[in-house]
């Protein structure tokens, strides 16, 4: 990946852009900060990525929390183990109701 600082990336514009093109990111220091340009396409193909991860992981501890819930042996007895319930619980009770109101 290119990196450059911001002074570099005003000069220089076409050619960074140009490296995008080719390379698929660029790096720009400013201060302390850093920023990445990108290809909108390979920004929406992550993005995209990130919300099937995410809704993976949701399927998982929805199926996880309902044969948990069937096994008589999942009776919780640990303060931790009741906070993770409540913390899974809690994630899929969000999760439907933004399901719920995306759906209206």
């Amino acid at each position: 990946m290119e990196a450059c600082n911001t002074k570099e990336l005003r000069d220089n514009l076409k050619s960074f852009l140009d490296k995008v093109t080719e390379e698929g990111t660029v790096r720009i220091n400013r201060n302390t900060e850093t920023f990445i340009i990108m290809k909108s396409d390979e920004y929406i193909k992550m993005k995209e990525q990130i919300i099937e991860l995410q809704n993976s992981v949701i399927s998982l501890l929805s199926t996880v929390g309902n044969f948990a819930e069937q096994l008589p042996s999942a009776k919780i007895s640990n303060s931790d183990d009741q906070i993770h319930e409540r913390v899974i619980s809690s994630v899929l009770n969000k999760r439907q109701k933004g399901m719920a109101i995306g759906n209206k």
